[in-house]
């Protein structure tokens, strides 16, 4: 295991403080970064052990080697899970210990199945520490911990008797929430608490892959310079490491291409390592980026660096991701990529939707390395196979009785179907626009209709069709069209 340039940073910034460091690893620790932490952090001893139960897993493990002095004042417990800190530790130290009456403290609270502090960052007392609630929650015939340790800990030393708080209350964020609809609060308002509250860490799981679709993550970097003298460079590494776990090489029975279109900041490092799976000596990825993507100089070196080859275009935001595929199309062609098939994919996240994610999930599952072999299969072995994508997403909306379709761009439908003479029975479609096709199908079709011509007449912005049809999700519609006009199937697995 390596350790990262964040985590050792984080770790002198406590032992400048004057902490003791218990670092425990779950892994074995490479030597070179072994002596790194020792030469770098005097009072700091190092363990290593199997990686069981995560953070509080290790707690567990040191409490039970008994490796905590006997004269220990106050106990941290943390991990590294943070980026930080910004700002000093010292004054909130200062500040929560000389509260009168408190016998534990975290940073943050949340009230996610209960209220409890938020485990990343607690401090607990000598009281707590040698109390027979303690010794329950870290009983040894306990071998695991589930995800609500941290709700565990907290109930278990407030019913008996200890006062716990927060340094930023749930209640100081959201004056007015219902425990029922509250959020995680150290990811919803990330940014409040770094501006307002002068707050020191941010998650690293809210960068990395941004798991609740926080739409505001891309001013992290500019909102840190203004803080002070954190050197980003932790960070990006840090990001860099992450994208390097997914880089591996696949070998595809036939040539792919792999057209992607990129249009929201908030979790791009998450989606790369998603379509890391396609790469392969047999695999042309062309990249369609929004401007701001485009001109965010660390995203485009991690782009590049990690998808080598690559051809990278940007548009303005005219037909959502349609539009942009459409551009890539008209790359595909133009530089004659030949190729079998050809994913159509995009970032899918619809942050207007609260089923954004959920909906993503679903379509990325032609992407999940163990259903590619599948998805080749079908394709050589069913030659009426046109379209394939995920098996619950294939749509019909023709009612047959009126000739007409169910879905708000009807008109629109009807119109592209008459001024592409696209003759087919089968109205079913590739539902969200994230699928596997024939590349023939796409080029024998743009040939004679030019893809940006063909984009020049969607709508510009973020057009929606919940109340009024649009050319744009007709086009959702039409790939499937499209393919079955030729002859070709759309097929769900």
């Amino acid at each position: 295991m390596i350790i990262d340039e964040y985590v050792i940073f984080y770790l002198e910034h406590l032992a400048s403080m004057g902490f003791e460091i218990f670092f425990i690893s779950n892994s074995s620790i490479k030597k070179e970064y072994h002596d790194r932490l020792i030469k770098k952090i005097k009072n700091c001893r190092i363990y290593e052990r199997d990686n069981k139960g995560a953070d509080f897993g290790a707690w567990k493990w040191a409490i039970e080697q008994n490796i905590i002095p006997d004269d220990t004042d106050y106990l941290l417990l943390t991990n590294d899970s943070l980026y930080g800190p910004f700002f000093p530790l010292a004054p909130i130290v200062d500040t929560m210990q000389s509260r009168p009456g408190v016998d534990f403290w975290g940073l943050t609270d949340s009230y996610a199945g209960g209220w409890h502090l938020e485990s990343y960052f607690l401090m607990l007392s000598k009281k707590v520490l040698v109390s027979g609630a303690f010794k329950k929650i870290f009983n040894p015939e306990i071998r695991e911990f589930n995800k609500n340790a941290d709700l565990e800990l907290t109930k278990t030393l407030s019913d008996s008797g200890f006062r716990g708080i927060a340094f930023i209350p749930y209640t100081q964020l959201s004056p007015n929430f219902e425990e029922s609809n509250a959020k995680n609060p150290i990811h919803f308002f990330w940014d409040h608490l770094i501006e307002q509250f002068h707050f020191p860490f941010v998650k690293k799981e809210l960068i990395l892959d941004n798991p609740e679709n926080i739409q505001n993550t891309d001013k992290l970097f500019a909102l840190i310079q203004e803080c002070g003298s954190y050197p980003l460079e932790n960070i990006k590494q840090s990001i860099s490491d992450y994208l390097s776990l997914y880089d591996s090489q696949n070998i595809f029975p036939n040539k792919i291409s792999v057209l992607c279109h990129l249009y929201y900041p908030g979790a791009i490092y998450y989606f790369l390592t998603r379509i890391s799976v396609l790469k392969s000596p047999q695999t042309q990825f062309i990249f369609n980026l929004s401007p701001f993507l485009y001109h965010n100089g660390f995203f485009c070196e991690m782009l590049m660096k990690y998808f080598p080859g690559a051809i990278i275009l940007y548009t303005p935001n005219q037909g959502r991701d349609i539009g942009g595929k459409l551009a890539a199309f008209d790359v595909l062609l133009k530089s004659g990529i030949q190729s079998d098939y050809s994913l159509i994919i995009h970032d899918k996240l619809s942050p207007h939707s609260p089923t954004g994610i959920e909906w993503r999930n679903k379509l990325l599952k032609i992407i999940n390395p163990d259903a590619l072999p599948e998805i080749f299969r079908r394709f050589h072995r069913d030659k009426k196979a046109g379209v394939i994508t995920t098996k619950e997403l294939v749509k019909n909306e023709f009612d047959p009785d009126t000739n007409t379709f169910t879905c708000t761009s009807n008109t629109q439908l009807l119109n592209y179907i008459k001024k592409y003479n696209l003759t087919t029975s089968d109205y079913s479609f590739a539902a969200g626009t994230i699928f596997w096709i024939r590349t023939e199908i796409a080029q024998s079709f743009f040939f004679s209709h030019s893809p940006l011509s063909v984009r020049k007449e969607l709508e510009e912005g973020n057009s929606l069709d919940f109340f009024k049809g649009t050319n744009t999700h007709a086009w959702e519609r039409l790939f499937s069209f499209i393919a079955h006009s030729q002859g070709f199937k759309t097929i769900g697995v």
